[in-house]
């Protein structure tokens, strides 16, 4: 059955990350993407049966990335280092789906000269000035007396 014409999907919550937004289906895409590739079982910092990734859900995963950015000023990945700030995750901050967009590594700097998509970028337009001119406005009547005094009858 298709959904009748002018028909909108009200928004939801997601059952993995409870972010709120308009999606298909139970889950929102990122969620989605990581069921399919993580097993499911019970979260070591929330105690939520979510798929895991080394023992912790996606939620938690994403808290302890945002403890971090707070703390240190630096976004992280590397499970080393996120092990301390997953265990340490007491409360979740939600968030509305589609808010936060991934452009690559914000540690890895972009190549020189080189834009978002890839392609160089245009060069910078030449710098504006007014030409130089030699050129005066020669006089159109020189040495002709002018009378401005009288004035004309009607």
């Amino acid at each position: 059955m298709s959904p009748r014409k002018g028909y909108r999907k009200p928004a939801t919550s997601c059952d993995g990350c409870l972010a709120w937004g308009v999606f298909t289906g139970m889950l929102c895409p990122a969620c989605w993407q990581f069921a399919r590739q993580h097993a499911g079982g019970e979260c070591g910092a929330c105690l939520r049966r979510q798929p895991l990734k080394s023992g912790y859900c996606r939620l938690c995963w994403c808290q302890a990335r945002r403890n971090i950015r707070l703390a240190t000023g630096k976004p992280t990945s590397a499970g080393r280092v996120m092990a301390p700030w997953l265990r340490q995750v007491g409360a979740l901050q939600l968030f509305f789906v589609g808010m936060h967009h991934h452009r690559g590594a914000s540690t890895t700097p972009r190549p020189r000269g080189v834009g978002r998509r890839g392609r160089p970028r245009k060069p910078p337009p030449p710098a504006a000035f007014r030409p130089v001119s030699r050129w005066c406005q020669p006089v159109l009547f020189d040495g002709v007396p002018r009378d401005y005094t009288c004035s004309s009858t009607r």
